[in-house]
């Protein structure tokens, strides 16, 4: 029996067998003081969780006996409970089940794994299908917290050496799992006695499991768009052009917690500000939204999941978290896309998105995508001299150097013209001598008159004009610009007096040149 206590104490166990987290065992009272060690075996030992989160797990590092740096951030709310299963690991070898300490450490990691899983799993006669079937429980679940300036720490104190006369076996599970955990540390097991390089016992011991906490994101496709705002590495906070109708593309990943198997509810919601809407294909809202593994089968839409389109134009997905297909997808990453259509409802030069708020449980997970903007204009008709609006006025918008011909189509809504592509080429001004138009890309366009107000003269040159922001001082958010007509008949004005004084000059001079003539014509007869 010694001799397998000696097998027990020179395994390197977590770290060689679970990738799911790294074990270090080392000894020290407190970072950067000596290990905390005895010349003789001691008859308790104390054990200190150091839980880590990373966006993915890092490769397994063999540990050195000292405290160990490791770049993950403490991880706090982990909740860890321990298990003396030092009878089930010794009965394994005295049943023969397993050939030696090693794959009896190997057999207790699987059958836990098992188990924390929902299933049971059979040796020699019994089946364990609850891990107090493997030992009994050390006291009660603790739940990592910030110690002494570090987050993450969970201590077990006071743990019993030796059970009976043989060196003790104890498991530590993490029974609390964080909301945003996709992969929780495996079954640590830890057998004693355990030694440093220089063959002493150590009081207590470090471990490090390791948790994966989920990295979602949201995403834009922005190939080809134009951009207006660039927030360098802060992506969710870039701006970029669009038009009314136009549609894009939208992309979340996402990666199902590991919570999932307690029966948590979990599922996302995509918000969308005023401007943005759900497409909804013919064959309904579950084509609207289409979810794909990085690895493995597709989701199916109504058995794994439920897809309803709010309100609000957007959507949200609820996981049918008590299926057992579903649970057994925990820890695997997805991306769900869809398509979102821009309206008219968002304000001109005013940024809009939206948002997917991940919830787990009771608690939610923000994400935001990149924005989206467009821009809008205002043309006021009027004569040029009396400056009377003039109303029944009629154009076409183009892009810069476009042919009419080409014209950009409205539709009329209320008193604006909105981008659609179904829509007319022809706006007309109103009683006011107005034309709104909203709903364009940034860029440069023409407007171009095609019937002028009667007994006016049409434009001949088309009106240029820029979808930007005015950003001089005391400007109006939507830019305007007066379009001047002219009626027939008359020269168009130069300022001054105006024409009315043109013409009495003109009228002057006529009246002296009579005079002139008739005083001529008189000496003439004389």
């Amino acid at each position: 029996m010694k001799h397998k206590s000696k097998l027990f104490g020179l395994l390197a166990i977590i770290t060689m067998l679970v990738p799911l987290f790294v074990g270090g065992i080392s000894g020290g009272a407190e970072e950067g003081a000596p290990p905390a060690v005895s010349d003789t075996e001691p008859s308790t030992i104390n054990m200190v969780l150091h839980k880590k989160e990373f966006d993915s797990m890092p490769k397994l590092t063999e540990n050195t006996g000292e405290l160990m740096e490791f770049k993950g951030k403490g991880l706090n709310g982990a909740g860890f409970t321990a298990y003396n299963i030092t009878d089930f690991v010794y009965g394994l070898i005295k049943d023969k089940e397993v050939a030696d300490a090693a794959a009896a450490i190997t057999k207790a990691q699987e059958v836990a794994a098992e188990i924390e899983k929902g299933s049971s799993i059979k040796i020699g006669e019994k089946t364990y299908e609850s891990l107090t079937k493997m030992g009994s429980k050390v006291g009660d679940e603790v739940t990592t917290a910030k110690v002494d300036g570090e987050d993450g720490i969970a201590k077990f104190n006071g743990l019993a050496y030796k059970t009976g006369d043989k060196h003790s076996v104890y498991m530590f599970i993490e029974t609390t799992i964080p909301d945003n955990v996709s992969t929780h540390a495996a079954p640590l097991i830890v057998s004693l006695p355990l030694t440093n390089k220089d063959g002493k016992y150590l009081t207590t011991a470090h471990l490090y499991p390791k948790d994966v906490t989920f990295t979602d994101g949201k995403d834009l496709k922005t190939d080809g768009l134009q951009v207006v705002k660039d927030e360098g590495a802060n992506k969710a906070e870039h701006i970029y052009g669009t038009e009314v109708g136009k549609e894009h593309d939208f992309t979340f990943k996402f990666t199902i917690p590991a919570k999932i198997k307690d029966n948590i509810s979990y599922g996302f919601t995509d918000t969308p500000s005023a401007g943005l809407e759900l497409v909804v294909p013919a064959a309904g809202i579950n084509s609207a939204v289409t979810i794909t593994p990085t690895t493995g089968n597709a989701l199916v839409p109504g058995t794994h999941y439920e897809i309803v389109k709010n309100t609000d134009g957007g959507f949200t997905v609820d996981f049918k978290v008590n299926e057992a297909a579903v649970q057994a997808l925990a820890g695997q990453t997805f991306t769900a896309s869809y398509k979102m259509v821009v309206t008219d409802a968002a304000e001109e030069y005013q940024e809009f998105g939206n948002k997917i708020t991940v919830k787990v449980g009771n608690q939610t997970y923000p994400y935001e995508a990149p924005k989206l903007i467009y821009g809008g204009y205002k043309f006021i008709k009027e004569d040029q001299n009396t400056k009377a609006k003039l109303a029944g006025a009629k154009f076409v918008i183009t892009k810069r150097g476009a042919a009419a011909d080409n014209a950009l189509k409205f539709t009329k809504s209320g008193t604006k013209y909105v981008l659609d592509a179904t829509g007319s080429t022809e706006l007309v001004t109103d009683e006011n001598g107005e034309i709104n138009v909203e709903g364009l890309e940034y860029g440069n366009y023409d407007l171009h008159e095609t019937v002028a107000p009667t007994d006016y003269i049409k434009l001949d040159a088309p009106v240029q004009f820029t979808i930007a922001p005015d950003t001089a001082e005391g400007a109006t958010l939507i830019p305007s610009k007066t379009v001047d007509n002219v009626k027939k008949g008359l020269l168009p004005s130069t300022g001054g007096t105006g024409i009315i004084a043109f013409l009495a000059v003109g009228a002057a001079l006529m009246a002296g040149a009579f005079i002139w003539y008739r005083k001529s014509k008189v000496n003439e007869e004389v």
